[in-house]
């Protein structure tokens, strides 16, 4: 299917929308559930989910062969290979599932904690529902249906933090998150099979397999050193200080990065596709980069520099002082996750223009740099000493913009104004906190009268000079939003 470039636009802004409103809904909701859970479980509990997480997480990369990417780069497909592409999938969901059962006691004795064992046991199922479903979820990708993608997510979302929820009170302590992850699995799997008008035939294709893999092969390993790159950190919280302090150290991460996760899944598979199909024209394709950039930073950058300045008050309020030891990491991991948002859309450019083997190559140099720090921030101070090295890390990440923009022949400098509107709004925003903070005194125990106070300062503050100062880029985000209504 071609699109003319109004149309193209059209479902690139559509798809976006219905992707951050899912990000957003299915991440407040996933918010409002660990607020309350912060209260019924302890970091140790998280701890033990989190190491066994690592550890699927894993497994799963040695099923991810790159065919949902080639799928999508393709300008055309046929049966042949989706139904190959389906089956290869299934048989790897059934081989990791085995893995993951056989991998369960090593990875119990590696964490020396008996319980990651059984979860990984009882977690090997959810190999094989993704395997039955990754092609479907690709071709809703493919057509940029993220209205249907949307649904499904927030709807399974609320089954399974219900279903947590309730196991929670009952007092299944980390079971409770491995039921409900289980019975999300379960359903998103039937809905989004049930939502694509595509079955399967017994053919397997030789031919179009290693067509499809000569593509996906880079992605493919670029996904297994992305992997350990970006989840090292957890691997040697947990094995150097133990699951309690992996606990707090998730807390500190999770939340930051979550808004990192909005701009992946919500802009990232929309702008993958698209810039495929745009992929010949370099000038057209950097006003959409920059387009999404820039609505991205506006979007992320105060919300982290707004965290950043009142992270204690935050924890204090939502998940109660037992978890201060959050505070000092979470702001550093506040400036990481900032830069990573506008980090995430960099594959897109590079797998767009046939060129996986740049964020490979990347991630071969990035890998060993981020072992290092981690391990020399972890002997030094702990938590604190691992998130700074998080953040040294995505400083160095900056080189990945300035390849994207290079490859596609156009100047980084544009890029670089393209964030300048909210580098220094947020920058006056968090100034202007400080002041409060400074002049408004307020006694002891007041922690959410002065956030919410902070938060009032915040927005009006970059609110105003984003209207003001930057009228244009404003109006911009403006028009792209009441686009999106009307559609």
């Amino acid at each position: 299917m071609s699109y003319k470039p109004e149309n193209l636009s059209k479902r690139a802004a559509k798809g976006a929308a219905w992707g951050l409103i899912s990000n957003v809904t299915v991440s407040a909701i996933s918010f409002l559930s660990t607020a309350i859970l912060a209260r019924l479980l302890e970091p140790k509990d998280f701890g033990l989910f989190g190491m066994a997480m690592i550890v699927t997480g894993v497994v799963r990369l040695f099923g991810d062969f790159g065919l949902s990417a080639a799928l999508v780069h393709k300008k055309e497909i046929d049966n042949e290979y989706l139904s190959t592409a389906f089956w290869i999938n299934v048989a790897a969901g059934l081989a990791l599932a085995v893995v993951s059962i056989i991998v369960a006691p090593f990875a119990s004795m590696f964490f020396k904690q008996p319980e990651v064992k059984w979860i990984l046991i009882w977690f090997s199922g959810t190999f094989i529902l993704a395997g039955l479903s990754s092609v479907h979820k690709t071709l809703l990708y493919r057509e940029i249906r993220m209205k249907h993608i949307a649904i499904i997510e927030i709807g399974c979302r609320i089954a399974r933090v219900i279903v947590i929820l309730i196991t929670a009170f009952l007092g299944f302590r980390f079971w409770s998150i491995l039921i409900g992850v289980i019975v999300e699995g379960v359903l998103k799997t039937i809905a989004v099979i049930v939502s694509v008008n595509w079955r399967p035939n017994f053919i397997f294709c030789k031919k179009k397999f290693h067509e499809l893999f000569h593509f996906g092969r880079n992605l493919y390993l670029q996904s297994f050193l992305s992997y350990f790159t970006q989840n090292m950190d957890f691997i040697i919280t947990g094995k150097l200080l133990g699951a309690q302090m992996l606990g707090f150290y998730q807390f500190s991460y999770n939340l930051p990065h979550l808004v990192k996760s909005y701009m992946q899944d919500s802009v990232g598979p929309v702008a993958f596709p698209v810039f495929c199909k745009v992929q010949d024209d370099n000038e057209r394709l950097m006003r959409g980069f920059l387009k999404a950039v820039k609505c991205i930073s506006i979007i992320t950058f105060p919300l982290m520099a707004g965290l950043f300045v009142c992270a204690d008050d935050f924890i204090v309020v939502v998940y109660s002082s037992k978890w201060l030891l959050s505070v000092e990491p979470l702001k550093i991991l506040c400036l990481s996750a900032a830069l990573a948002s506008v980090h995430t859309i960099m594959p897109s450019i590079f797998n767009s223009q046939g060129r996986p083997d740049i964020g490979l190559k990347w991630n071969l140099v990035k890998l060993p740099l981020t072992v290092v720090a981690i391990v020399i921030g972890g002997h030094i101070n702990g938590i604190l000493g691992i998130a700074y090295a998080m953040f040294t890390i995505e400083v160095l990440s900056v080189a990945m913009p300035f390849i994207a923009v290079r490859l596609i022949k156009q100047k980084f400098r544009t890029y670089v104004l393209a964030l300048l509107p909210s580098i220094i709004s947020s920058t006056v925003m968090v100034f202007l906190i400080l002041l409060f903070r400074a002049f408004i005194a307020l006694p002891p125990g007041m922690n959410i009268l002065r956030l919410a106070l902070e938060f009032l300062v915040g927005v009006s503050t970059y609110s105003l000079i984003i209207i003001i100062v930057f009228k244009k880029d404003f109006e911009e985000l403006m028009n792209f939003g009441a686009h999106i209504i009307k559609r």
